[in-house]
């Protein structure tokens, strides 16, 4: 039985376009547009509501620069732990959300370069 709220290996080419876009991202807020080619309550495990806390590094930024209250959206970090995660893969544990995004996107792209070879 496949849980459709959770990544499986027979994502793998879904899993590597969202990887290739927003791989070792781990401030941004995406639109759930991302998540695109996954179920929908795969989709709705991502689609939160963010809040602004007010410091330069918990606000939420417009385009146009300014503090945003709120907005609803799928966090890059948050996509790539879980699919290490679902995926049961080993990643470093890092301080900083960037240099954690780079450690999760380093073992995403090891597997799908493992599950590409074994594919031949």
């Amino acid at each position: 039985m496949n849980d459709t709220t959770m990544f499986h290996a027979e994502q793998r080419a879904s899993i590597a376009k969202l990887v290739k876009h927003i791989g070792n991202d781990g401030h941004t807020l995406w639109k759930v547009s991302v998540l695109e080619g996954f179920p929908p309550p795969l989709q709705h495990r991502f689609l939160l509501n963010h809040e602004s806390d007010g410091s330069p590094k918990g606000s939420i930024y417009g385009d146009d620069g300014q503090v945003i209250d709120s907005l609803q959206g799928v966090y890059g970090l948050q996509v790539l732990l879980a699919i290490c995660e679902d995926l049961g893969l080993n990643y470093e544990s890092k301080l900083g959300r960037g240099f954690q995004a780079q450690a999760c996107t380093a073992a995403i792209n090891a597997w799908l370069k493992c599950i590409g070879s074994s594919r031949s």
